[in-house]
C-alpha cells in the first residue's frame, strides 16, 4: 500500500470525480495506482466526493490526516499532525478529472496566510495561496505599509477560506494586523467560522466591545475572553492575538502585552474554517455561535492592513518586529 506521504514534490494526483458522485477508481496519475472507494469513504485510500457547495467535506486518509478541496479559490490541502501540504487545482480540459499538483518547493514557514492588500491585491503572499474568496464593498486606501483596504459600509466584508489548521484542537496560532477605526462600536474584526456564511462553530478571534474596547476570544468548551484597550479613532494601531496550550490566550497592542488568560486546551471545530474580516455575516442572526463569542451587533468601519496568520504563538520579539516595521 502506497500512502500519501510517499508522494514527492512535483508529483501529480489525478482523481476521477463527477458532480456529487465519486468514481469507483480514483487514480494517482504519476504512480498509476488505483484504490477502491466505497460510499465516498476512504479505506486505506484517497477519495473525493464533489458537492455543489464551494468546499468539499474533509476526507480522512487512513487516520493519517485530512484532505480538503476548495473549488472557489482553486486549492486543495492535506493536513497531518506533522505536515501541511498545499495543492493547486486545474481542470486540465477534462470535465471528469481534476489535477492536484504538489508545489515545486514546500513552504515550511509558520506563516499560514499574509494579506498585504498592496496594489489592490486580494491574494495571499505567504506562498500558501489562501486567497480571498469573497470581497464585498471594500475599497483600496493608503495603508500603514503601502496599501490597505477600507470597510465603510454595513455590507463590507473580506473572506478567506481554507484554514484547516485553525480547525485543529490545541493548534497554536497568532493573528496580527494593523487597524485604523473610523468609529468605535461593538463589531467583529476577525471572525472565524466553520461555515462560509459565518455560522456553525464560530468565534470573533478579535473584535470590539460596546465601549470600543478590543477583545480576543477563544474556546475551551466554554468562552475564553481577554480584553485589550480602547483604540484611538483614525490612528493606525497594531493588534495581535496569540494562543498556545502552555501560555493561553494573549492580546497585544502596538507590541505590548495587555492581557492574557491561564493556559487551556483550545477546542476547535475539527473542520475547514473561514476567516471573515469586519463582518460576522449571518452569525448574529442565530447559529451555533455562543452569544458571548461574537459581536451581537455592528460591523467594523475603518481600515485594515497587513493581515498575518501564523500556526504558532508569536514571541515578544516576533510581535515587536511586526508592530515596529
Amino acid at each position: 500500500m502506497i500512502l500519501f506521504n510517499d508522494l514527492i514534490i512535483g508529483d501529480q494526483i489525478k482523481i476521477g470525480i463527477i458532480n456529487n458522485v465519486s468514481l469507483n477508481v480514483p487514480q494517482w496519475s504519476t504512480r498509476s495506482l488505483f484504490y477502491p472507494v466505497l460510499n465516498g469513504t476512504c479505506e486505506e485510500c484517497l477519495c473525493a466526493v464533489v458537492t455543489n457547495s464551494s468546499a468539499l467535506n474533509s476526507i480522512v486518509l487512513n487516520d493519517i490526516g485530512s484532505f480538503n478541496c476548495f473549488l472557489n479559490n482553486q486549492t486543495c490541502q492535506f493536513f497531518s499532525k506533522s505536515t501541511f501540504y498545499q495543492f493547486w487545482l486545474s481542470n486540465d480540459n477534462d470535465t471528469d478529472y481534476y489535477i492536484f499538483q504538489l508545489p515545486t518547493t514546500l513552504n515550511e514557514s509558520d506563516l499560514l496566510a499574509w494579506h498585504s492588500f498592496d496594489n489592490g491585491s486580494y491574494n495571499d503572499s505567504s506562498g500558501n495561496q489562501l486567497n480571498a474568496i469573497e470581497v464585498v464593498d471594500v475599497s483600496p486606501a493608503v495603508g500603514r505599509i503601502n496599501d490597505a483596504v477600507n470597510f465603510s459600509l454595513n455590507t463590507s466584508l473580506y473572506k478567506i477560506g481554507g484554514f484547516i489548521r485553525l480547525g485543529q484542537s490545541e493548534q497554536p496560532y497568532s493573528v496580527a494586523l494593523w487597524v485604523r477605526p473610523k468609529i468605535l462600536q461593538e463589531a467583529p474584526l476577525v471572525h472565524l467560522s466553520a461555515q462560509s456564511d459565518g455560522q456553525g462553530w464560530c468565534i470573533d478571534m478579535l473584535g470590539f466591545l460596546v465601549d470600543g474596547q478590543t477583545v480576543a476570544r477563544c474556546w475551551q468548551l466554554s468562552p475564553v475572553i481577554v480584553n485589550g484597550l480602547v483604540l484611538p479613532i483614525d490612528v493606525w494601531t497594531h493588534v495581535t492575538t496569540t494562543y498556545s496550550p502552555t501560555i493561553g490566550l494573549q492580546i497585544y497592542i502596538n507590541g505590548t502585552l495587555i492581557n492574557q488568560s491561564s493556559p487551556f486546551s483550545y477546542s476547535a471545530s475539527d473542520q475547514n474554517n473561514y476567516i471573515t474580516l469586519a463582518n460576522s455575516l449571518l452569525a448574529q442572526s442565530g447559529s451555533a455561535c455562543a452569544s458571548s463569542m461574537i459581536a451581537q451587533s455592528g460591523v467594523f468601519h475603518g481600515l485594515i492592513d497587513e493581515l498575518r496568520i501564523y500556526t504558532k504563538a508569536l514571541s515578544q520579539d516576533d510581535i515587536d518586529a511586526l508592530a515596529n516595521p
